[in-house]
Protein backbone atom coordinates (compact mmCIF):
# COMPACT_ATOMS: atom_id res chain seq x y z
CA UNK A 1 0.00 0.00 0.00
CA UNK A 2 2.50 2.44 0.68
CA UNK A 3 4.25 1.72 -2.50
CA UNK A 4 0.51 3.03 -4.20
CA UNK A 5 1.02 6.10 -2.09
CA UNK A 6 4.69 7.26 -3.75
CA UNK A 7 3.26 7.43 -7.22
CA UNK A 8 5.64 9.85 -9.70
CA UNK A 9 4.23 12.84 -11.71
CA UNK A 10 5.62 10.63 -14.54
CA UNK A 11 3.39 7.38 -13.91
CA UNK A 12 0.42 9.53 -13.58
CA UNK A 13 0.41 10.29 -17.33
CA UNK A 14 0.13 6.43 -18.07
CA UNK A 15 -3.17 5.84 -15.68
CA UNK A 16 -6.51 5.87 -17.35
CA UNK A 17 -8.33 9.13 -18.02
CA UNK A 18 -12.19 9.67 -20.23
CA UNK A 19 -10.66 13.03 -21.54
CA UNK A 20 -8.93 12.49 -24.74
CA UNK A 21 -5.06 13.54 -25.18
CA UNK A 22 -4.48 17.30 -25.74
CA UNK A 23 -0.87 16.45 -26.25
CA UNK A 24 1.12 13.92 -27.88
CA UNK A 25 3.46 11.36 -25.56
CA UNK A 26 6.34 11.34 -27.25
CA UNK A 27 7.91 14.79 -26.65
CA UNK A 28 9.70 14.98 -30.22
CA UNK A 29 6.28 15.38 -31.64
CA UNK A 30 6.23 18.59 -29.19
CA UNK A 31 8.43 20.73 -31.66
CA UNK A 32 6.54 20.36 -34.38
CA UNK A 33 2.62 21.71 -33.95
CA UNK A 34 1.48 20.34 -37.28
CA UNK A 35 2.68 17.18 -36.23
CA UNK A 36 1.43 16.60 -32.81
CA UNK A 37 -2.25 17.99 -33.45
CA UNK A 38 -2.08 15.52 -36.31
CA UNK A 39 -1.27 12.73 -33.19
CA UNK A 40 -3.96 14.00 -30.68
CA UNK A 41 -6.55 13.46 -34.09
CA UNK A 42 -5.30 9.91 -34.80
CA UNK A 43 -5.91 8.60 -31.01
CA UNK A 44 -9.48 10.13 -30.68
CA UNK A 45 -10.29 8.23 -33.81
CA UNK A 46 -8.62 5.42 -32.51
CA UNK A 47 -11.24 6.05 -29.78
CA UNK A 48 -14.25 6.57 -31.11
CA UNK A 49 -12.87 3.16 -33.99
CA UNK A 50 -13.25 1.23 -30.90
CA UNK A 51 -16.34 2.64 -29.36
CA UNK A 52 -14.08 3.55 -26.22
CA UNK A 53 -15.12 7.45 -27.13
CA UNK A 54 -19.21 8.15 -27.78
CA UNK A 55 -20.06 9.92 -30.49
CA UNK A 56 -23.33 11.74 -30.85
CA UNK A 57 -23.87 10.41 -35.13
CA UNK A 58 -22.96 7.23 -36.24
CA UNK A 59 -19.83 7.78 -38.75
CA UNK A 60 -18.81 4.68 -41.67
CA UNK A 61 -15.45 2.87 -39.89
CA UNK A 62 -13.62 4.15 -43.00
CA UNK A 63 -13.68 8.44 -41.85
CA UNK A 64 -11.67 6.85 -38.71
CA UNK A 65 -9.43 5.23 -40.60
CA UNK A 66 -8.99 7.83 -42.35
CA UNK A 67 -8.11 10.58 -39.86
CA UNK A 68 -5.96 7.78 -38.30
CA UNK A 69 -3.77 6.85 -41.52
CA UNK A 70 -3.71 10.80 -42.91
CA UNK A 71 -0.81 12.09 -41.01
CA UNK A 72 1.19 9.61 -41.02
CA UNK A 73 0.88 9.28 -44.73
CA UNK A 74 1.51 12.62 -45.34
CA UNK A 75 4.80 12.34 -43.48
CA UNK A 76 6.24 9.23 -44.81
CA UNK A 77 9.75 10.34 -45.35
CA UNK A 78 11.30 7.76 -47.95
Amino acid sequence: MLILAKRSKQEELWKHSREPLKKPLLQKLMEHEELAVEACIAFTAILKYMGDLPTRRTRASTEYTDKIFNGPLKNVRH
